[in-house]
């Protein structure tokens, strides 16, 4: 049973099982903390919203990852001096390590506003990094006008 379930994942979603486990460990942590993070800064109170938006985007994340593992194993794409050249291939590692930093970076944050100076110097290192090319707190394009 297990050998059926760790081929299902790794032939239709494109990761190992216990990757896939991580990726899902990711999602509810980041949830969790996002949710504490939520009481302590704005006094909500507990809503079970949350759990389906965690749900709903565990199903809507490992439904791309599908999609794209489909493309990217499926479709013959040519060869070009001896190198098969699959845009749907690097588009799923681009996509699926966004997913992954997005998380991280969501989660340092709500780590940050827990109170935990570990996350948030871990944070700032990050963001400093790669804020260069990427926009994940919204500086980017505010050092720009």
């Amino acid at each position: 049973m297990s050998g059926t379930i760790r081929y299902y994942f790794e032939q239709s979603i494109g990761v190992d099982i216990v990757v896939y486990i991580a990726f899902s460990f990711l999602i509810i942590a980041e949830t969790q903390t996002g949710i504490k993070a939520s009481i302590k800064v704005k006094n909500n109170r507990f809503r079970s919203r949350p759990f389906g938006r965690m749900l709903f985007k565990l199903f809507t994340y490992t439904t791309l990852l599908f999609v794209l593992n489909s493309f990217s194993s499926r479709i013959k794409t040519p060869e070009l001096l001896g190198f098969e050249v699959n845009p749907f291939q690097w588009l799923y590692y681009v996509v699926f390590a966004g997913i992954i930093f997005q998380l991280v970076i969501s989660w340092l944050e709500n780590l940050a506003v827990l109170g935990y100076s570990e996350a948030k110097g871990l944070l700032g290192v990050v963001l400093r990094k790669y804020n260069k090319w990427f926009e994940f707190d919204g500086t980017k394009n505010a050092e720009n006008e």
